[in-house]
C-alpha cells in the first residue's frame, strides 16, 4: 500500500489553489486464472482511499465531505487510479537534459 499526495485541479471561481488529497493507493493484484491443481484466483482491482483534503495547509475534509457528494469523490477516487497506474507522482529527473 501506497501513501501518497495529489493535488486536485477544481473549477472555482473563488479559489485559485489546488486541494491536496492525501490517500492510500493499492495497485492490486492481476490474479492467477489457473493453476496447475485447476484453481484460481481472481484478479483484484487497484482501490484508492482518500485519507484527507488540505487547502491552504488545513484540514479541510469533514467540510468538503460534508457539502460535496459521494459521487463526486468516486470520481476523483477513479481519477487518482488512473493517475498512480499511469505512473504516479511527479519525478523531476524524468525531465532533467
Amino acid at each position: 500500500m501506497k501513501n501518497a499526495s495529489w493535488y486536485w485541479e477544481w473549477t472555482s471561481d473563488n479559489t485559485d489553489e489546488d486541494v491536496e488529497v492525501i490517500y492510500n493507493f493499492d495497485g492490486g493484484d492481476a490474479g492467477v486464472m489457473y493453476y496447475a491443481d485447476g484453481s484460481g484466483t481472481p484478479p483484484d482491482p487497484p482501490s484508492v482511499e482518500i485519507v484527507a483534503l488540505k487547502y491552504k495547509g488545513v484540514d479541510m475534509t469533514n467540510l468538503l465531505f460534508a457539502l460535496m457528494g459521494d459521487d463526486v469523490f468516486d470520481e476523483l477516487e477513479l481519477e487518482i487510479a488512473e493517475y498512480e497506474q499511469d505512473g504516479g507522482n511527479y519525478d523531476p529527473t524524468d525531465f532533467n537534459k
